[in-house]
């Protein structure tokens, strides 16, 4: 697959905060999500990318042009789209809207109308053609947006939460009709994400800012099975969050003492750290039966303090001593008869445990 974007290093100063990204890679067709804290540095990238900030420091390759000037980037601009969180949308027809690009390209009248009604169309909006921008819903308004940015077939379209103001159901219809359309038109994608399904369903990877740094990288799967800190672990997916103290330490892993109670870990630690554990909430078992499952070296007795209903699944919140958050089924919640207030056991394996970060206790 080719290589789209190298970011070597981009750095930018403002203030106090600085941003120093290094060693991102970009291929075409590729789609690459930024997740972070708030003020982790993912709009400020997004907009040095698009030349649209001060950069103060730049050595990146665009589809094989060495750039190590803001002036070169300026002169790609044409390659490169921004998609901002308001569609920010011209008070005219939505035809006017998505055909827009094309002609400040000065593309011949009958290319024009062709083309808006050939993205319309994969959009689904063309029905709307000759409302105005300020009559549309927000997930219509968002569908001219990605309609007008595409028809022009950017190289690299840069997007910053571009999702986030819909609605469930516009979101999800909007974002089939969305990886339909990247494959028609084969750029690379860069976009800033809250929302754990939405990156799931559209990146091929993930990066994690902190402070203005890449903390990690790698593909959805390698950072659910890792994740790097607390906040991409819980961003990912693990509920449960616990801290402790490393107070045994055997061939295939370790003891953890939480809160006065011994968790096994499988993995490496030394006596004395101070460790933070993640579990996902489908690895922690519920049951009625207080024998704990033979292949779980966890298992710890404690009440429901919390039921709700989520869907597909019912989130469990219980008291061991420390709180573990499970998933469960409907059926099973109906079967085993459980309410708030009952005494269960919950049991999970050292394996499914993972290690977040870990630090020595001063001497």
């Amino acid at each position: 697959m080719k290589s789209l974007l190298d970011i070597n290093r981009i750095k930018v100063q403002n203030g106090e905060f600085a941003l120093a990204v290094e060693n991102i890679r970009l291929h075409t067709g590729e789609s690459i999500a930024i997740i972070g804290h708030n003020g982790a540095g993912k709009t400020t990238l997004l907009l040095a990318l698009a030349g649209l900030i001060k950069v103060h420091e730049i050595d990146l390759t665009f589809d094989d042009i060495p750039i190590h000037d803001i002036r070169t980037l300026y002169d790609l601009r044409t390659s490169i789209t921004m998609l901002f969180q308001e569609p920010l949308l011209l008070n005219s027809t939505v035809h006017e809207n998505i055909a827009l690009g094309l002609k400040i390209r000065k593309l011949p009248a009958s290319e024009i109308k062709r083309k808006v009604h050939e993205f319309a169309d994969m959009f689904g909006i063309s029905h709307l053609l000759h409302r105005r921008s300020h009559t549309l819903s927000a997930g219509e308004a968002r569908r001219v947006s990605l309609a007008r940015s595409l028809i022009l077939k950017p190289k690299l379209l840069l997007m910053d939460e571009p999702f986030s103001a819909l609605d469930a159901l516009a979101r999800d219809s909007l974002l089939d009709d969305f990886v339909k359309m990247l494959r028609h038109v084969r750029c690379g994608v860069i976009f800033i994400s809250h929302d754990r399904d939405e990156t799931l369903r559209l990146a091929d990877r993930i990066v994690v800012l902190k402070n203005g740094r890449v903390i990690q990288e790698g593909a959805p799967s390698g950072i659910i099975t890792n994740p790097a800190d607390e906040f991409t672990a819980s961003f990912m997916g693990v509920e449960t969050i616990l801290s402790g103290i490393v107070v045994d330490v055997f061939d295939s892993g370790f003891t953890v003492n939480v809160a006065g109670r011994a968790i096994e870990v499988a993995g490496s630690a030394d006596n004395g750290e101070i460790v933070t554990l993640g579990i996902r909430p489908e690895h922690i078992v519920i049951s009625k039966d207080k024998t704990a499952s033979s292949s779980m070296r966890n298992s710890f007795e404690g009440k429901i303090c919390g039921i709700t209903h989520a869907g597909t699944h019912v989130r469990v919140l219980l008291d061991c001593g420390f709180k573990l958050i499970s998933y469960i089924t409907p059926h099973s919640l109906f079967e085993l008869g459980l309410y708030e207030g009952s005494t269960v056991t919950a049991s999970f394996k050292a394996t499914a445990i993972h290690i977040l970060r870990h630090a020595h206790l001063s001497q």
